[in-house]
C-alpha cells in the first residue's frame, strides 16, 4: 500500500494501459463496422494473426502486462 510505490507502478503500466485502450477502440469500431471490405479485411487479419505463434503470444503477453 505504499503510495511511491504504486505511482511508480502506475507510471510504468500507463504507456501499455494506453496501448491497450486504444487497440480495444479499434475492435469495438472494427467488430462494429457493418462494411464489408472492412469486415474482410478483419477476418483475414484476425486468422493472419492467429497463425503466427509468436506475434500471438507477444500480443497477449503485452495485454496482460507481461
Amino acid at each position: 500500500g505504499d503510495v511511491v510505490l504504486l505511482r511508480r507502478y502506475q507510471g510504468r503500466r500507463k504507456p501499455e494501459n494506453l496501448a491497450t485502450m486504444a487497440a480495444m477502440e479499434g475492435f469495438k469500431r472494427l467488430f462494429g463496422s457493418q462494411n464489408s471490405t472492412l469486415r474482410l479485411l478483419r477476418n483475414y487479419g484476425l486468422a493472419a494473426i492467429s497463425g503466427l505463434g509468436a506475434i500471438k503470444n507477444k500480443l497477449i503477453k503485452q495485454a496482460m502486462g507481461l
